[in-house]
């Protein structure tokens, strides 16, 4: 039920870039983190199974429990 999950990521998929920003270590991961904003769409490219995906995911901020 996570916005991950629901954005179609699945175990195993490596994270390449968020929004255009390269995911090649933790500090460009957490300073991806930081820049987004709850409810803001985010542009991921990732690498399946040796497959280079566009998954689009938005954060857990605009969801409405239910």
């Amino acid at each position: 039920g996570s916005p991950a999950a629901r954005g179609g990521f699945l175990p195993g998929d490596i994270l390449l870039k968020q929004n255009g920003r390269v995911l090649d270590g933790w500090g460009n991961y957490y300073r991806a983190i930081l820049a987004q904003k709850d409810g803001e769409p985010q542009d991921f490219q990732i690498e399946r199974s040796g497959k280079f995906l566009e998954k689009k995911i938005t954060s857990a901020g605009d969801q409405v429990p239910s």
